[in-house]
This record gives structure tokens, sequence and C-alpha cells, in this order.
């Protein structure tokens, strides 16, 4: 059994100083993945719905970076730069390659009791059932279960065999 689809929000359809809530509401800062792990799926859940693809240069590999916000004045996309801590117009970087959508996080709900069940990812490959801790919702009005294991590590329970309604077992 899946969660009904929830309503959709509207969503930015273009990459014009989107307005969105802000990130003391959500919990969710702008372009910071809404979790955090090694997956590179959790990476295309962002604040404001747009990644930018860079190439790599002969001193820097290939990489993906969340868009942060949008330069009021031009409209380009701007990402946060560690090394120089602040945020930067994308076309300052020369291995900018394009912008591509990512999944928009407008809401993070708590999990309501409900728990993700796969058949063989246990231990010995056998069951296992995992607590949903929130759902994450999209723009589109998708729901993303978000689960927790017993080591604290967060992962999304796409993969899950069945999604466990509360009081349900």
């Amino acid at each position: 059994m899946t969660p009904p689809q929830l309503s959709a929000a509207t969503a930015v359809k273009e990459p014009k100083l989107p307005k969105l809530m802000s990130h003391q509401s959500t919990g969710v800062g702008w372009g910071r993945p809404a979790a955090v792990m090694d997956d590179a799926r959790m990476r295309y859940f962002n604040g404001t719905g747009w990644l930018a693809i860079f190439t790599g240069t002969e001193t820097m590999i290939g990489r993906t970076r969340d868009v942060d916000a949008w330069d009021e004045t031009t409209g380009v996309a701007l990402v946060i730069d560690p090394q120089r801590g602040t945020r930067c117009p994308v076309t300052d970087y020369p291995d900018f390659s394009h912008l591509e959508p990512a999944s928009q996080v407008v809401a993070a709900i708590p999990g309501g009791g409900w728990r993700a069940f796969w058949k063989d990812e246990g231990p010995d490959n056998g069951p296992l059932t995992e607590q949903v801790l929130a759902w994450l919702v999209t723009a589109e009005g998708r729901a993303t279960p978000i689960t927790v294991d017993a080591r604290g590590d967060v992962d999304d329970a796409e993969s899950a065999d069945r999604l466990i309604p509360p009081g349900e077992e």
C-alpha cells in the first residue's frame, strides 16, 4: 500500500527568483540536500528545484551543485562556493555545463507511524522494517518516505517492498 498523492503545489516554471518558504519554516536550507548521505539519489532533493552541472577541469573533477538562489538582476543561477565562502554565479566557472531540474522540496511532514518493509534487506538477507521518519513533499505533490536505521543513517525508502500504514501489522 502506498500513501495517496498529495495535492500538487504550484511548480516554478522558469528559474527566475523563486518564492519559497524560508529555511526557518521548512528546516531545509536553500540548496542544501533534504537528507544527508552518500547516496547520489538524495542530492536531487533541494529547495530551489535545480542542480548546476559542472564538467570538470584539469584540476577539478566534474561535479553537481545545488542551485542556492537566483541573482535578482541577471537571473543567473547561484551556487555556494565552499572555498570562497560565498554564493557565486554559475557563469563564473569555466566548466559550467547546464542546469537540470531536481525535486523541489516544499514541505517535510512527520512519518506519522508509517513503516517501510523490505523482504530481503535485513541481516542474512532476511526481512527488514524501518520507521518512516518523515515524508518529503515535492512541488509535484510526490511524497517520498525517509527512514532512519538503527545506526542513525538516513535514506529514502523508495525501494521498499511495502509501506505499512499506522496500526497495520
